[in-house]
């Protein structure tokens, strides 16, 4: 019985689904062409601003004349109103209509008159939180100057920026005490009256989180959120993006409760519900350096209380494979701060240079006050790196250093503005778990700053080595250049020192640099047109930079920018190269 009566149903669901379909079918077949409507006697501005206020009821074109009569009259009081929200009080109307080829052709015209200018208001923030600098920000920035035409909508604008900066920063019984727009039509004035009286301000109470993953200590270190400390809904946010950046948590739920705060502290509750233990992801990808790409990864969210993470990844591509395992522990600040411990195989056959390398070492991270990216490291190194037709030369290297990093973007769409630059120094000591002593400076820095509608992208990589002979560096620490995030119109990695067997071997130091134009065309596309030029070589003196010209095209998809080039080392047109990346502008 019960598997009829669903049948039933489906089929009553399927019937009015297709008749409903039929109607809307049959409505836009038949659907009547409405009547025309010119405005006249006002500003492009002001036209556009009335025609917001357009009745919904246009007349069709067989309408009879009562009909537009009607409509006539709900046309001018609309508009009549929406003048007055613009600072229009005296405004007229003149109508008419005549029948054009069997429709309605109407006319408007208006005279607005004279406008309603505001001769004086009085803003004032007082209160508690009267010297807030956000309060004071605003208040340089009123809705009016001396003399514009009264527009109301700018009064309700800033009334509800000014209420919704004191509910921001804890002024909960923020009220007007005054709250006035007084206008006198006679002689085309108004005056402003708002006064803000902001109350105490509120404060965060007792913090309850309720969660059965983490230590108490490890959650105490997550909360950014204390007692006693101003209340900000803004704080509330970060605390919670905190929580789910983590990672250990799928929902995260937090709970002001401001109808139980006593003497202005709120009491707070945070709820978290775990995310699953263990994450798979599996990539296939394709780039002109790489090749075809296929990467899995396993993430366990969790280990025990501590909070240690587990990351498992292993890649093959054409020329690269590789695996690696790390241990990832929380420190003091864990939403930045992470020591992780790792390990790690690899395989290169890129160009005419192998290297497989095993390496083993630990990762300490922080972010600075300064909003800079620090990382301290050490990593013992075991490489066998071979150039075409050599002999193979193992090498073993602790190497201690460290990397500082920082990025700063106007819009993670299409920036027009915005940097990166990050450095890292390393060296190892002979005799010290490494036979040989290296000493090794990268910077890698990318600029974009705004060229008319478009944007100019400016990249620099600077990198140099201390060491014995060339011969004897892996594979991991030599320098190249060439290929689509290095010199256009060159293979990956075929620009360097050569041996006598003509081999390209890399160099001890690195030059390379863009200057890229990029301008949009429509929605997401853009079209770019560049210069690289880069050497990876042995001594300064002997540097010799290759240059590559080029155009392409720029798509900012869900994953990243997708970017299309085509280029020509030193000018040779007829030697083009086509390189595909996908990843973020900085």
């Amino acid at each position: 019985m019960a598997v009829s009566k669903v049948m039933m149903n489906g089929t009553v669901i399927c019937v009015l689904f297709f008749s409903s379909l039929s109607l809307n079918v049959a409505f836009a077949e038949k659907q009547v062409p409405l009547s025309k409507i010119t405005i006249s006697g006002v500003s492009k501005t002001l036209k556009t601003a009335l025609e917001r206020h357009l009745p919904v009821n246009q007349p069709a074109c067989d309408a009879p004349k009562a009909e537009v009569s009607d409509y006539f009259r709900s046309l001018k009081n609309s508009l009549r109103k929406g003048g007055r929200a613009l600072g229009y009080y005296d405004a007229e109307f003149t109508s008419g209509g005549k029948r054009v080829n069997n429709c309605w052709e109407l006319t408007l015209a208006i005279k607005p008159g004279e406008p309603v200018r505001v001769v004086s208001q009085y803003i004032e923030v007082k209160g508690a939180g009267a010297n807030e600098p956000l309060f004071r920000r605003a208040m340089q920035a009123p809705p009016y100057q001396q003399g514009d035409i009264l527009n109301h909508q700018l009064y309700d604008d800033f009334k509800t920026r000014l209420t919704e900066t004191a509910e921001t920063l804890g002024y909960l019984d923020a009220a007007y005490e005054q709250k006035s727009v007084t206008v006198d039509p006679l002689a085309y004035q108004a005056r402003v009256n708002l006064v803000l009286n902001t109350g105490p301000r509120y404060v965060f109470g007792d913090i309850t989180v309720e969660q059965d993953l983490l230590s108490d200590s490890l959650i105490e270190r997550f909360i950014k959120i204390k007692p006693g400390t101003p209340f900000s809904t803004e704080r509330v946010i970060e605390q919670q993006q905190a929580f789910q950046r983590s990672g250990y948590y799928s929902l995260v739920k937090i709970d002001v409760d401001i109808e139980n705060a006593k003497n202005q502290q709120i009491p707070v509750t945070i709820s978290l519900t775990r995310a699953k233990r263990d994450k798979y992801r599996y990539k296939l990808g394709y780039g002109t350096d790489t090749g075809p790409r296929v990467k899995a990864e396993l993430l366990r969210r969790w280990t025990g209380p501590k909070g240690r993470k587990i990351e498992t990844s292993a890649q093959w591509a054409k020329n690269l494979s590789q695996v690696k395992f790390k241990l990832v522990e929380p420190r003091e600040n864990p939403d930045y701060d992470k020591l992780t411990y790792l390990i790690d195989w690899t395989y290169d056959t890129a160009n005419d240079i192998s290297s497989q390398s095993f390496g083993v070492g630990a990762d300490y991270v922080r972010k600075l006050d300064s909003d800079w990216e620090q990382g301290l490291f050490v990593n013992t190194l075991l490489d066998r790196t071979k150039v075409k037709g050599g002999e193979a030369d193992n090498s073993i290297l602790t190497l201690a250093g460290v990397r500082l990093a920082k990025t700063h973007i106007s819009d993670e769409g299409f920036a027009t503005s915005g940097w990166r630059v990050s450095m890292k120094a390393q060296g190892a000591v002979d005799k010290l778990l490494s036979d040989q002593s290296i000493a090794q400076l990268e910077v890698n820095t990318k600029y974009i700053f705004p060229v008319g509608k478009g944007r100019l992208v400016n990249r620099l990589d600077i990198g140099t080595t201390s060491s014995g002979d060339l011969a004897d560096l892996p594979k991991r620490l030599r320098f190249f250049a060439g290929g689509g995030n290095s010199v256009r119109g060159y293979d990956f990695e075929s620009i360097g020192e050569k041996n006598s067997s003509g081999a390209v071997i890399g160099g001890k130091h690195l030059l390379a640099g863009s200057v890229e134009y990029e301008h949009p065309i429509k929605d997401a596309w853009s079209v770019a047109a560049f210069l690289d030029a880069g050497d990876a070589f042995n001594s300064w003196g002997d540097m010799d930079l290759q240059y590559g010209i080029g155009f392409g095209g720029r798509y900012r998809s869900p994953i990243g920018p997708v970017r299309v080039d085509i280029a020509f080392p030193d000018g040779k047109f007829k030697d083009a190269a086509f390189h595909l990346s996908v990843g973020p502008d900085l």
